[in-house]
């Protein structure tokens, strides 16, 4: 979501070349998901670039999973035990349960797994390249930290069907 990142001028796309998803924490979700197979399905993406950042706000966030929880406990006037059970039933817990350690070695790990979780959705097919990143809002350098390379084929470039 962080608007320091554009990624036509990291990757010197054009307008219309690529496909944007942002999400708050910049994590792989069930709904990031979703959107890359409709993209590959119906926009015949080849690619996936995720990228996680520095100085990111919700590193911060989520240091104190417990006043969040609070906070939203407050404003939509719910007991906290009620709350934690609607967010586990939504699904919601998994993102408090998943955060960015506030380190170098925390942004590296967190592009490790959710790589890996596109690694493994069996919707994401094999001929899609998915490349793991670090861009440093502060010098603007990008830093690959893992890749998967696509298996490409003839046929690889038609839509599939899972």
């Amino acid at each position: 979501m962080d608007s320091r990142l554009i990624p036509e001028a990291i990757f010197g796309f054009g307008v219309g070349d690529a496909e944007i998803i942002r999400n708050a924490g910049g994590r792989v979700t069930a709904d990031v998901i979703r959107s890359l197979v409709v993209s590959q399905e119906i926009l015949h993406t080849r690619d996936i670039f995720l990228i996680h950042h520095t100085d990111c706000g919700g590193q911060q966030a989520v240091r104190d999973h417990h006043r969040l929880i609070g906070l939203m406990s407050k404003y939509l006037g719910f007991i906290l035990g009620t709350l934690l059970t609607i967010m586990s039933m939504l699904g919601l817990h998994k993102l408090i349960m998943r955060p960015i350690t506030p380190t170098h070695e925390g942004l590296v790990n967190s592009v490790r797994k959710d790589v890996a979780v596109l690694k493994s959705c069996p919707l994401i097919t094999r001929d899609v390249g998915i490349y793991g990143f670090i861009y440093d809002v502060q010098d603007g350098s990008l830093k690959e930290v893992l890749r998967r390379e696509p298996v490409r084929t003839a046929t690889s470039l038609e839509p599939h069907m899972p």
